[in-house]
């Protein structure tokens, strides 16, 4: 008898743990909102887009869960059993544990992926490496902004949730990005520039209340 359960609900679908197989389905389910046609066309082009995008991350080194079947609107994957990097990394073991993830971030974006959604909660760390998850967000680009918008997402994510050690982190990151990919750089220039425009922003909204 199959034990699967409901872990997860989200705007992308629902996540599923069957544990008799080891496997997570993501199940995008139809939005009422949308007219008929157009919605199955996004579900069943996202859960494409998806397993690709794992397939691709899988084909140039970084480690990811495995696609094990996909339909039209569900995909079914690895499970990871692990423990996700937000509730993992401290004080002694970021350095290693920010190699790897500096070093997947490097091989994703000189292979022109970019993940869309790179938080610690998207990191698994098992059996000593550091498995990427939840591509559901992702794409193929070769933009210069859309990979330094995917470092930004990071350094916001790692700035609000480990802020005790979040300039070590991301210093670690970076070394290690820098090392994987050659055309880091132009990357982290651009990446200076939506530094500013945050603050920008931030600044305006302070003049407008």
């Amino acid at each position: 008898m199959f034990k699967i359960k409901l872990i997860s609900k989200g705007a992308e679908g629902n996540l599923y743990l069957d544990s008799d197989r080891g496997v997570i389905i993501k199940d995008r389910v139809a939005k009422g909102y949308r007219v008929k046609e157009f919605d199955e066309n996004v579900r069943k082009l996202r859960t494409r887009k998806e397993a690709k995008m794992l397939k691709d991350a899988a084909r140039v080194g970084v480690p990811v869960p495995s696609v094990v079947s996909k339909t039209d609107f569900v995909l079914e994957i690895e499970y990871i059993d692990g423990q996700k990097i937000k509730d993992y990394i401290d004080e002694k073991n970021y350095k290693d544990l920010c190699d790897q993830i500096g070093r997947s971030i490097g091989k994703l974006h000189k292979n022109y992926m970019v993940h869309g959604d790179l938080t610690t909660s998207n990191m698994i760390f098992c059996d000593g490496k550091v498995y990427f998850i939840d591509f559901g967000l992702g794409m193929h680009s070769k933009k210069v902004e859309d990979m330094a918008v995917d470092l930004h997402l990071l350094e916001q994510a790692i700035g609000s949730t480990h802020f005790s050690i979040s300039d070590k982190m991301m210093k670690a990151i970076f070394k290690a990005y820098c090392k994987e990919f050659e055309g880091s750089s132009e990357i982290l220039e651009r990446l200076a520039v939506i530094r500013t425009r945050g603050r920008y922003n931030i600044r305006k909204a302070d003049k407008l209340k």
